[in-house]
């Protein structure tokens, strides 16, 4: 399954920023005019790490309804996942296999108009007015929103397999540790967000993970630059590889 077998990690705040407005900009970004991304209770995923048999999270791509709102379905990998060792037909049908899946409802959205818009600010200045909601998935029923996310016509040359792959351990860096434990403040919640890299042959969908304070802010780390803009520890799927703006 793909060309490489090199992994992405951490994305920095500049290329999540990138990643945005080519979404933006982007027809297809249309289809994400009422969901930018989601907002959900980090407590769950500190769980699921403190649990003694984490590998990491798979996101599934979903739809509740044919060519309706995509969004993440979020699931405990107990043991390590190895695409390399699926065909291509094979990695596109996986479907769920447990029934230990999260969601949230609590959808945001800003510039999906074709016009662009100032990320910087509103990766900086984004909060929550209220507590997000996560809700429990069914394996069955999260397959079916997965067939549907499949046949949204205008995001299908755009991504390889509906899913991402997000590693907990790549050559002895424990992502998740760093990303749920040592922030500059304690994280509170999780907030995904769609990407698009248009330089990318394959997978030019993207999606990254942004730790949230109390407050309700995204937690972005001002002790390092990339390209002049300060860095964060945003979280990138790592399979499949390998895209981008990769800051590892």
């Amino acid at each position: 399954m793909g060309s490489s077998n090199t992994k992405s990690g951490k994305l920095g705040f500049s290329n999540a920023i990138r990643y945005l407005n080519d979404l933006s900009i982007n027809p297809i970004g249309a289809v994400f005019s009422s969901s930018l991304g989601r907002t959900m209770d980090a407590q769950i995923f500190k769980n699921w790490y403190n649990s003694g048999n984490f590998n990491g999270i798979m996101a599934w791509f979903c739809s509740k309804n044919k060519n309706g709102v995509p969004f993440l379905v979020f699931e405990k990998m107990p043991t390590k996942f190895d695409y390399m060792r699926l065909s291509d037909s094979r990695a596109m049908s996986l479907i769920p296999n447990s029934d230990d899946l999260v969601y949230s409802t609590h959808g945001f959205s800003r510039g999906m108009n074709g016009q662009g818009y100032n990320f910087e600010w509103y990766l900086r200045r984004q909060r929550n007015y209220v507590d997000p909601i996560t809700f429990s998935g069914d394996r069955q029923v999260v397959s079916k929103w997965i067939q549907n996310f499949r046949e949204i016509e205008s995001l299908n040359s755009y991504y390889s397999v509906p899913h991402g792959y997000l590693e907990n351990d790549n050559g002895g860096k424990n992502y998740f540790e760093i990303f749920l434990f040592n922030q500059s403040r304690e994280v509170k919640y999780i907030r995904y967000f769609f990407g698009f890299d248009p330089l990318l042959k394959n997978d030019k969908i993207r999606f990254f993970l942004v730790p949230v304070d109390a407050d309700g802010f995204n937690i972005i780390n001002d002790s390092q630059s990339v390209d002049g803009v300060e860095s964060a520890n945003f979280l990138q799927y790592s399979w499949p590889p390998k895209p981008t703006g990769t800051d590892e």
